[in-house]
């Protein structure tokens, strides 16, 4: 059989036609089949045109693979890994995509009519040209998809093993519910690489600065789970928790403000995206006005340093100076009847100024460009090491409210100096704001959902290396 593949090039006006034998076409591997049909284990497979209609995919790790002009229809894809594959063109009327992951995924093409997206996990996907339920064909993403591509990833950290409870100093801790915690922060880690990827994937010039503390975040987020993995932390229990009840409190807001419900959005966050998207529309002006490469031009440069910076403060901010006491507090109450001194729990919160200092370093790296000219990389440099100093000073303070609001005796109302940005962005009185935010709800996240992403990504069973 041949395939023809008639490309019109204007050659001396004249029309050429190439016919180029199928087998030159690039198809799926017959191994890489099998052992998805074996295992349902097939990460970064070459699966492209493959027929897989009706097949039960539950639980399946396809996450990477390519899946051009797939036949998935009928199939069962419920909690199916198939975060940053490559699906264009596939279909998948018929389908069961319960808890299925789309994150980070190109679906350019995909035919979803008929289903409902409502059931499924899409953070980070490009939609460009993919047949929508009503039948519509969505575009929102094509301009992302000419800049970037399908190029994104996720570097999953190690799954969970008995090093994390191996160390533990908590009498109560039971390795199972250590290695669910461990898999909702895994969870958490992907959902924070979905959203950074608008920053950190991204030419310097498309970047969105909305993204740039999640990227931040994740970095952060990162190096601890390295840590717990490592079993360096005494009490990993107490430390996941609070890591995921600091977590719930960012991505509760992110998702509604995402969603369309920035109503809902609690202040200080609807303070901080929207401070982020007008740093971002101030940059693309600045851009569009020069219209020169902006790898020359100082004044844009400056407005990308400036504004990453601010833009991080603002971020630390609203996580730091509001949420951290709040879920310190609300983690706190929860572990008084184990029995646990607050002073230990304590010196491993003062422990992260390394993860902070390293995960600073890192954010560094992902804000710049090699063709920074070096005095300004300095000043950057500076200024995120000035920036670190203020949120140590923060964090102790969010500890000091927390706990004393977790002892119900909230006794002083701790000094916060005043940061030009803070002014800038209309966030004096920090601390006064302290006091009140600690009255106010904590919010919750779907823990469910964390753990199956995390589930996806190492599977339900405890690693064991020993």
């Amino acid at each position: 059989m041949i395939i023809l593949w008639q490309i019109g090039i204007a050659i001396l006006g004249v029309v050429t036609t190439f016919v180029i034998p199928a087998s030159a076409a690039v198809r799926f591997e017959q191994a890489d089949l099998e052992r998805l049909q074996r295992t349902k284990n097939c990460v970064n497979c070459q699966l492209r045109g493959a027929d897989l209609s009706g097949m039960d995919l539950s639980g399946a790790n396809l996450s990477g693979s390519q899946l051009f002009e797939v036949n998935l229809e009928r199939a069962n894809l419920t909690k199916a890994n198939l975060s940053y594959t490559q699906m264009r063109r596939v279909k998948l009327q018929g389908a069961n995509i319960t808890e299925t992951n789309f994150i980070g995924a190109g679906l350019g093409g995909t035919d979803f009519r008929g289903l409902n997206l409502e059931i499924a996990y899409f953070e980070g996907a490009m939609f460009c040209h993919a047949l929508m339920p009503n039948g519509s064909q969505n575009v929102r993403d094509c301009r992302r998809f000419r800049i970037l591509g399908w190029t994104k990833k996720f570097d999953s950290p190690p799954c969970p093993s008995s090093a994390i409870s191996r160390n533990s100093k908590t009498p109560q801790s039971n390795p199972d519910d250590l290695n669910k915690l461990y898999l909702q922060l895994v969870g958490a880690l992907s959902l924070l690489n979905a959203y950074r990827n608008d920053f950190t994937a991204y030419p310097f010039e498309n970047r969105e600065f909305i993204s740039l503390f999640p990227a931040a975040y994740y970095n952060t987020t990162k190096i601890e789970l390295a840590a717990i993995l490592r079993g360096d932390i005494n009490h990993p229990q107490e430390k996941m928790e609070q890591m995921i009840a600091f977590f719930d409190a960012f991505q509760v807001n992110w998702q509604r403000w995402h969603s369309g419900r920035k109503d809902q959005v609690e202040p200080h966050w609807s303070t901080q995206f929207d401070f982020s998207e007008r740093m971002t529309k101030s940059f693309q002006a600045c851009l569009e006005t020069q219209k020169i490469d902006p790898t020359r031009n100082y004044g844009c440069y400056e407005n990308y340093l400036t504004s990453s910076q601010r833009v991080l403060q603002a971020g630390i901010d609203a996580h730091v100076n509001n949420d951290m006491a709040r879920s310190i507090a609300y983690t706190l109450e929860r572990f008084k009847s184990r029995g646990i001194a607050f002073s230990l729990l304590k010196e491993e919160f003062d422990d992260t100024v390394v993860t902070l200092k390293k995960s600073s370093q890192v954010t560094l790296k992902e804000v710049i460009s090699n063709n920074f000219d070096r005095n300004i990389l300095n000043w950057l440099d500076k200024a995120l090491i000035g920036t670190l100093d203020g949120v140590l000073k923060d964090r102790q303070r969010a500890w000091q409210l927390g706990e004393q609001k977790a002892l119900g005796e909230i006794k002083q109302i701790p000094p916060h100096p005043i940061r030009y940005d803070f002014e800038i962005l209309g966030l004096n009185n920090v601390a006064q704001r302290n006091i009140e935010f600690l009255e106010q709800k904590q919010p919750i996240g779907n823990h469910s959902r964390l753990r199956t992403l995390g589930e996806q990504f190492c599977g339900r069973t405890v690693a064991n290396p020993e």
